[in-house]
């Protein structure tokens, strides 16, 4: 019986445990000894991937050599742990055999580049808000020391916007927050640098060529205005004074909303207390009547407050007036860097003012709104013509119910 093979016999290549092993690489074993060439074939020497699949593989032997080379049909997988095998059923010429099949390892190098997988805005995106997050998502993991402001730039028709970039591992993602904001109606292009000065994966392949993408920001609905430092102290002096103001202007309306509240109540527990005891013994019929005159008069009381709103405008000045405060910080911050400050920032903050300032011209103008009984917007009607016309509607009430207890 000729001797056993053994595997101090052939010397593998790549070897057992080899990292970083090239996806392309062929296997190869040189023997000692020359081989039967008719078991030097795939079934006999396996090559298996990462999940236990076989790889498919042409076998060749080199007689003259004594080398057998696995060449597979196809590269193998990154950064994957695969497996030989030579079988028992491998023969050397003399008959030699393995006693038990040997099976080495070896991993595969990451030769797979990143690429942007997805990125914010859209590619072409139109009317984009200024304010609006730029990032570009990748398919892998990042080198983050790749990660810099000249590998991914933001760019409009006049060069670089700078640009703060930042890298969010768990993510796999890249953010750009410009240092100032977007100018309106405005092409931007976002570029990922790819190559030696590009973005790279944690096995530093860089990404196989640039990838960029544009978008177009949004015009504002009201179209921005020169800004002066003058016109910043102006609209600075407006906001500090109706900030403290707005605070009165609430008072007012809520003590006038508690006044006829309390005033509603007083009628009506007169009603049911100094009238009644007062006229019980003058008769049913005229107590009656006072107390409904007066019950009458408590109803109209109480709807004093929701005809000149009271309530709601108080609430809404005390909505208002923290919007006021903010906009003193902003104001003054850009008069502390006047003249330096940037026009298109101030204008959009002197915007943001003016929309306050409706809301509060808004909220002055609704002092005397009034409402009619089916909610009807009476804006512009008289107050004494409005409240006459609503005691007259009152009177009008008092004499039906007179004339209904009369008839009982």
């Amino acid at each position: 019986m000729p001797p056993a093979l053994t595997p101090t016999d052939f010397i593998t290549n790549p070897g057992r445990g080899d990292q970083e092993v090239a996806p392309t690489k062929k296997v190869t074993l040189s023997f000692k000894m020359p081989l039967d060439p008719a078991t030097v074939n795939a079934q006999n020497i396996l090559l298996r991937d990462g999940e236990n699949g076989l790889v498919d593989t042409v076998v060749n032997y080199d007689e003259g050599t004594r080398t057998v080379t696995l060449t597979p049909n196809q590269p193998l997988h990154d950064s994957s742990r695969h497996e030989a095998t030579v079988t028992t059923s491998l023969r050397s010429l003399a008959g030699e055999s393995l006693e038990e099949p040997f099976t080495w390892d070896f991993t595969t190098a990451d030769r797979t580049p990143p690429v942007v997988s997805s990125h914010e805005p859209p590619k072409d995106a139109e009317k984009v808000q200024r304010s609006a997050a730029v990032s570009a998502t990748f398919s892998e993991p990042l080198l983050p020391a790749s990660v810099s402001a000249s590998a991914v730039t933001l760019a409009d028709s006049n060069g670089s916007v700078d640009a703060e970039v930042d890298y969010i591992a768990e993510k796999r993602q890249v953010t750009l927050t410009p240092k100032k904001p977007l100018a309106e109606g405005t092409k931007y292009t976002v570029t990922v640098k790819g190559g030696d000065k590009g973005v790279k994966d944690l096995s530093g392949n860089p990404m196989g060529g640039d990838a960029s993408w544009s978008f177009t920001t949004a015009r504002s609905a009201t179209p921005t205005t020169p800004v002066s430092q003058a016109r910043l102290v102006m609209c600075l002096a407006s906001a500090m004074y109706w900030e403290k103001y707005l605070v009165t202007y609430a008072d007012k309306k809520q003590w006038w909303a508690n006044f006829w509240a309390i005033g509603a109540a007083i009628l009506a527990a007169t009603t049911n207390v100094a009238i009644w005891q007062e006229f019980t013994d003058a008769g049913g019929l005229t107590a009656k009547i006072a107390g409904s005159v007066v019950t009458v008069l408590a109803g109209l009381c109480a709807t004093i407050p929701r005809i000149l709103n009271h309530g709601e405008l108080a609430g809404a000045a005390r909505t208002l007036r923290p919007q006021y405060g903010a906009m003193i910080g902003n104001l003054v911050d850009l008069i502390k860097i006047a003249p330096n400050f940037d026009r298109e920032e101030a204008a959009s903050v002197v915007h943001d003012f003016q929309l306050i300032k409706e809301k509060k011209d808004q909220l002055q103008d609704l002092s005397h709104k009034l409402l009619g009984e089916d909610g009807t917007d009476l804006t512009g009607v008289d107050d004494l013509e409005y409240a006459e016309t609503r005691i007259l509607k009152t009177a009008d009430a008092v004499k039906s119910i007179e004339e209904a207890l009369r008839r009982q």
